[in-house]
């Protein structure tokens, strides 16, 4: 059953409608921030939120928007929110829960705007799905429709994650690997890591929160004390993901 609840993220990469439609809005409904996989969530929509800095009436792109959390959290802070995805049944629950977005199903290799239409584009925990061999293409369709002066917003995974455990991911990356794919055309402006992944926080980790026990006010005060304070921002040689700023000048 969980496995009917993703998308196909070779299908998306692909630019064709997912094989398998979410059967109920994942985000909105197991994303609690008191579990660990709520709490590497919602800790990297604080980190991109803070990073994007004063949307207040900009023109904000979620590409890859899923069911809209993101794009929620941004419509919350005053921004005009456009979303893209190709899933059908992911843009229906975002359109359902955020009603004042403008979402449409889509591929990020094919974006149907206008040149120069947003203020900042987010492309979260997607272009992993993006196959090498057109990732390029994707890449100039971000630039084409971000503003002069406008900032693109990437989380992607880290290479400390073994990708053989990621069997729908294409690649995992370093900045390195990053800048020699956004730069050119764009200027990267910020590195960072989210997520600390060391052998005693994935001790902690489990030891409060595993299959065969779960100490619940353990794992909460974990989940949500710990690490958003402690644990969600990292350095880039123990994180699990790679949160990137590019520019376009």
């Amino acid at each position: 059953m969980r496995r009917n609840l993703l998308h196909d993220p070779r299908a998306v990469a692909r630019g064709k409608p997912a094989d398998v439609p979410w059967q109920v809005p994942r985000t909105w409904c197991f994303f609690d921030p008191a579990t660990r996989l709520g709490r590497t969530y919602h800790g990297r929509l604080r980190l991109l939120l803070a990073l994007a800095g004063e949307i207040n009436n900009a023109r904000i792109l979620d590409a890859g928007c899923g069911d809209g959390k993101l794009s929620a959290a941004c419509r919350q802070n005053g921004a005009v929110v456009f979303g893209i995805d190709t899933n059908e049944s992911a843009i229906a629950f975002a359109k359902v829960f955020v009603p004042e977005g403008i979402f449409q199903v889509g591929t990020v290799t094919g974006m149907p705007y206008e040149d120069n239409s947003f203020d900042v584009v987010f492309c979260i925990e997607t272009f992993e799905h993006i196959p090498p061999s057109i990732a390029h293409i994707a890449v100039a369709e971000f630039f084409r429709v971000l503003k002069r002066g406008g900032r693109l917003l990437l989380s992607v995974p880290s290479v400390r994650l073994p990708l053989r455990l990621r069997p729908r991911h294409y690649r995992h990356f370093t900045p390195a690997m990053l800048s020699e794919i956004f730069c050119p055309p764009f200027s990267a402006k910020y590195f960072c890591g989210q997520e600390k992944r060391t052998l005693f926080t994935e001790c902690c980790s489990r030891l409060v929160e595993n299959s065969f026990l779960k100490i619940h006010p353990l794992a909460r005060f974990v989940n949500t004390r710990i690490f958003p304070r402690f644990w969600n921002a990292a350095s880039l040689d123990t994180a699990a993901h790679v949160i990137a700023v590019f520019g376009k000048e």
